[in-house]
């Protein structure tokens, strides 16, 4: 079974890279954030989303893509750059999900396949 990371990057920073606007628009957006954040992240301390269905996947990469036009608007590009969709490594013989630094099975020993980037427009 493929489980595919959506890496949503560190967020944090970019409520710190708005230091010139007013106290309260840098609290909207932190807040807009944190909202988008809270609903789409199954993993709060690596910042990903972690589903076994690529279209889940896509939609929570959408998301964030969305979220961070809203947000930044012409200023969101440098901050796409951090998204990104990853197929976890899979063992094609026995099954098992490797972690992305492994080459071969850690059960049977075969070679893993991935891991694999997607691309979404």
């Amino acid at each position: 079974m493929a489980r595919y990371w959506v890496d949503l990057g560190s967020w944090d920073f970019l409520i710190d890279d708005t230091e010139d606007e007013k106290e309260r628009k840098r609290e909207e957006k932190a807040q807009e954030i944190m909202e988008f954040l809270s609903n789409s992240v199954t993993d709060m301390s690596n910042l990903v989303y972690k589903t076994d269905n690529l279209e889940d996947a896509k939609k929570v990469y959408s998301e964030a893509k969305k979220t961070l036009l809203k947000i930044f608007g012409d200023k969101a590009e440098a901050y796409l750059m951090l998204l990104d969709i990853t197929r976890q490594p899979e063992c094609p013989k026995c099954g098992k999900l490797g972690r992305f630094t492994d080459t071969f099975c850690a059960r049977c020993g075969s070679k893993l396949i991935g891991p694999e980037k997607f691309e979404v427009d």
